[in-house]
């Protein structure tokens, strides 16, 4: 089986605490984050967070964490 076999499955429960990754250069900052909606894999979810109350849109992992890539 392969991650292309899930895509479609929840993995993100709304108001659940998720990790952040955020990717830009080859370099990459994490933070935890609260999901604004429920996150299906492979798919964009929104995130908040908490701490600047900023919402930023990436896209769900197997891990279920978010994979936000800034332009390179």
């Amino acid at each position: 089986l392969k991650a292309e076999d899930f895509t479609g499955l929840k993995v993100i429960r709304q108001n659940s605490k998720v990790k952040v990754v955020i990717e830009s250069e080859g370099m990459a900052v994490t933070y935890i984050g609260r999901a604004l909606e429920d996150g299906y894999l492979g798919e964009s979810v929104k995130v908040m967070n908490e701490s600047s109350k900023k919402i930023i849109t990436g896209i769900v992992q197997e891990n279920g964490s978010v994979k936000v890539e800034l332009g390179e």
